[in-house]
C-alpha cells in the first residue's frame, strides 16, 4: 500500500528535504511516484503504490486552497459518496472523468470536517492540513487495516507516518526503546495498542481521529462495534450478503487479484467469492498455496483441490514449498 508522512512544527519551518528523508525509509511504498509538499511549519509526503483503478490517475499530496492531503485509501462506498459530494468536488475543482478516493476524502472533509471519518467505509489512513483552522487532522480506518504511527514533542513538533522507520528518520525523535512494552510482549501480557517498542513513537489506534492544533492534540474514537440484542430474521442470509460485499470491495483493483488459499474454511470461502466476482468481471483469480513438503501437501491438497474444482477455470493456481523453494525470490513475484 501507499505510504504517507506529515510534520507539524510549533515555530520552526519544515523543509522538503526532511520529508524526502522520511519518505526514503519507505521507498518500497513509493514505487509509482513520490510527492512532497511543504509550506511554513507544515510538510506532507506521499509514496504512491497503485492499487485501485482510480489510483492510476491520482496525484498526491493533493493541494486545494487551504487544504493539503496525503492518504493511503481504498473507499468502498464511492457510489454513495460521489453524488452526495458533487457540489464540494466542484468547489474544489476536483470534478473529472475519474475521481480518485483521495478527492472524495478531501471533499468529505470540506463538508463535514474531522467528522467525515464517520462517513467513510473502507481501509484508510490520512494526514490533512487544514489551513483555515491551522490544524493537522490524522485518522485510521475503523478496523485498523492500514497502519499509522505518531511522534509528539509538545510545543516543538508532531510527526505522523505509515511506518516507524520513517518517524525515526526525523531529527529529534529518540530511538530509546520502551522496555515496559517489550516486557509485556515477551510475557504475553496485555499490550497497549497505542504503544510501540519505542518511547518516542506511538500508534494511532483503529477507529480513531487525531486533531493537532495550537491548543494541543485531541484524540477521539469515532467507531466501535455495537453490542446489542441478537439480530432477528434471516441471519445466515444477511451474513452471506455482507461477506460477499466485503470480498467484492477488495477485488476492485488496477491489477490481477490473488487469494491466499490454504484449504481452510476462511481462505476457501474468500477464494470462492473472489472467483465469482472475477468471473462476472471477465477476469481470472490467482490463488497462492504454500505446500510444506510432500507429507503436509498430501494433507492440504485435497481441500485446496476441492476449492479449485469448485471455482473452475477462472482460477490460476500457484503452489510453492517455503522450505524447498527460494521463498525470498518468490515473495516479490507472488505479491
Amino acid at each position: 500500500m501507499s505510504g504517507i508522512v506529515g510534520v507539524l512544527r510549533g515555530e520552526a519551518p519544515v523543509h522538503r528535504a526532511e520529508i524526502r528523508t522520511m519518505m526514503a525509509r519507505m521507498a518500497h511504498r513509493g514505487q509509482d511516484g513520490v510527492g512532497v509538499w511543504a509550506e511554513g511549519r507544515v510538510g506532507l509526503g506521499h509514496g504512491m503504490l497503485w492499487t485501485t483503478p482510480e489510483s492510476l490517475s491520482e496525484t498526491l499530496p493533493l493541494v486545494r486552497g487551504p487544504f493539503a492531503l496525503v492518504a493511503d485509501i481504498r473507499l468502498d462506498n464511492r457510489e454513495e459518496l460521489g453524488p452526495l459530494l458533487e457540489p464540494d468536488l466542484a468547489a474544489l475543482d476536483l470534478i473529472s472523468d475519474v475521481v480518485p478516493d483521495s478527492a472524495l476524502l478531501l471533499a468529505a472533509y470540506a463538508r463535514w470536517g474531522p467528522a467525515c471519518v464517520e462517513r467513510l467505509l473502507g481501509a484508510f489512513t490520512f494526514a490533512l492540513w487544514d489551513g483555515r483552522h491551522h490544524r493537522l487532522v490524522c485518522a485510521r480506518d475503523p478496523m485498523g487495516i492500514r497502519q499509522l504511527y505518531v511522534h509528539h514533542a509538545p510545543g516543538r513538533q508532531f510527526a505522523v507516518a505509515t511506518e516507524i522507520p520513517a518517524v525515526l528518520a526525523l531529527a529529534g525523535v529518540s530511538r530509546e526503546l520502551d522496555v515496559e512494552s517489550i516486557a509485556d510482549g515477551l510475557a504475553a501480557r496485555f499490550f497497549d495498542p497505542s504503544k510501540t517498542l519505542y518511547r518516542d513513537v506511538a500508534r494511532v489506534e483503529a477507529g480513531h481521529v487525531l486533531v493537532v492544533s495550537p491548543d494541543g492534540v485531541t484524540k477521539r474514537r469515532y467507531w466501535a462495534p455495537v453490542i446489542g440484542d441478537p439480530p432477528s430474521g434471516d441471519v445466515v442470509g444477511r451474513f452471506a450478503e455482507l461477506f460477499d460485499e466485503a470480498v467484492r470491495c477488495r477485488t476492485r483493483s488496477a491489477f490481477p487479484v490473488g487469494a491466499e488459499l490454504s484449504g481452510g474454511l476462511d481462505s476457501s470461502a474468500v477464494t470462492v467469492l473472489a472467483a465469482r466476482a472475477a468471473r462476472e468481471g471477465g477476469q481470472r483469480l490467482h490463488t497462492i498455496t504454500a505446500v510444506f513438503g510432500e507429507e503436509t501437501g498430501g494433507t492440504v491438497m485435497p481441500y485446496v483441490q476441492a476449492v479449485l474444482d469448485r471455482v473452475g477455470p477462472v482460477a490460476v493456481p500457484h503452489m510453492f514449498d517455503p522450505d524447498g523453494d527460494p521463498y525470498v525470490a518468490l515473495h516479490e513475484e507472488i505479491f
